[in-house]
Order: structure tokens, then sequence, then C-alpha cells
């Protein structure tokens, strides 16, 4: 398969097929918010409260010193961690937001949401989306293919080795 090579209806290395794995992910989305919200309490204590948020923001300290670690030594890895610090970030805004929600705290949360955790949320999101067309392009060139690669919606996910990919015969 070449670089710009459409996929198949499979992909051979784990047997998934796109569509159906799809499916079956929307097909759980409506009915878990709609089985889920009614149930839930209104209000809940927990004693380990302080434990969970200070646990989340470690892990989210992890992950942001990771990226840095790895954008540092241009490393490929910044690609994956640019999208793991993204996500706990974007949690973290929406639960500082919603939590003190009619509290005197709600605008120091929203002001913390709206300047710091989304803006560097977004900024890691398209510096994944940057490197990975940067990829893409090296990638293309080194296989010599014509032209301009195609946009990433349309690119392949796996390349075959031995049809024309630049790690043709590397394991």
């Amino acid at each position: 398969m070449s670089v710009g090579a459409r996929p198949g209806p499979a992909c051979p290395r784990f047997g998934l097929r796109p569509s159906s794995s799809a499916a079956r992910a929307h097909g759980r989305t409506p009915g878990t918010s709609g089985d889920l919200a009614p149930t839930l309490p209104v209000d809940y204590e927990s004693r380990q409260w302080r434990y969970a948020w200070v646990g989340f923001d470690v892990a989210l300290l992890g992950a942001l010193a990771a990226t840095a670690w790895f954008g540092f030594r241009r490393r490929q890895l910044v690609v994956f961690c640019c999208l793991v610090s993204a996500v706990p970030l974007t949690c973290d805004a929406w639960f500082d937001v919603m939590l003190p929600w009619g509290t005197s705290d709600l605008w120091s949360s929203l002001a913390s949401a709206l300047l710091v955790e989304l803006p560097l949320a977004a900024y890691l999101l398209v510096r994944a989306v940057r490197m990975v067309r940067i990829t893409l392009r090296v990638s293309w060139n080194r296989a010599g293919a014509p032209g301009e690669p195609p946009p990433l919606r349309r690119a392949v996910l796996f390349a075959d080795p031995g049809h024309g990919h630049p790690s043709a015969g590397r394991r």
C-alpha cells in the first residue's frame, strides 16, 4: 500500500472495521447519557475528594512534563503526549467551572479555564496536528510520491512495509 492509498475495508493488523467500530461507539453514546443523567444523585459526599483531585493534578503535571521533555528532545512521542495532556486539561476546565457553579468561586474558575486551561489544550492539539502533517509530508516526500500529500482526513492510518513506504524492509 502506498503512502496515499485509500484504506481497505479492514485494518488487517488489528482486525478492525472502522465503520463497525464507529457505529458501536455512536450507538452507546445516546443511551449512556439518556439513561445515566436521571439516575445520578444531586449531590454526593466523598471522603477521598482531595486525593482524587491531587492525583488528577499530579497525573496532568506528569503528562505536561512528558510533553515538554519529548518536545525539547524533538521526539515523535511528543505528538502522543500533546494529546494525552490536552484531554485532562479540557476535563479539568470542565470540572473547575461546573463544580463551583452558583458560588462566588465561579468567576476565578471560569477565568482559569478560559485564560489558561482551554487555550493550552487548544495549543497542544493544534501543535499535534501540525506535527502529524509535517510527518506525513516528510514520509510522502521520502516515498517519492508525486504532488502534495492528501489531507489528514484521507491519509491512511497504517502503511504496508514493502510497498513504497519509506520504512520498507525495516522491522
